[in-house]
């Protein structure tokens, strides 16, 4: 869920929350009536949906050319990635696990990789 942190004071945080939050969430979610959450700070210099989209367009092709299922390619071409740039572990496309820099990086890395192996 997305939400803008408005005003704190002391230990209360006042939110504005542009997800809807439904009468199912709420239920499947409440425990003894009240609702808790998790709250992580966005980092403006994450990995955007744009570029996230991106990555798995390419690795879309990559399934229909090769008939490597979407979860394979993913995970192959993460850990090539990973030594290709000599990182100490598989690189995340989740929000805050990667930068937009490194994100351009891993497209990049596909696209020369797809255009050096001849993936339409």
């Amino acid at each position: 869920m997305r939400a803008e942190i408005i005003k704190q004071d002391g230990n209360e945080v006042t939110m504005k929350i542009f997800d809807e939050l439904t009468e199912e969430d709420k239920s499947r979610y409440e425990i003894n009536g009240r609702l808790f959450a998790v709250v992580e700070l966005f980092d403006p210099d994450s990995i955007t949906n744009e570029q996230r989209r991106h990555i798995y367009a390419l690795l879309g092709d990559f399934e229909e050319y090769t008939g490597y299922t979407l979860e394979s390619a993913e995970s192959l071409f993460k850990v090539k990635f990973m030594h290709h740039e000599m990182l100490d572990e598989l690189p995340s496309l989740a929000t805050n696990q990667m930068t937009k820099t490194m994100a351009s990086k891993f497209i990049e890395y596909l696209v020369i990789w797809f255009i050096q192996n001849e993936i339409p």
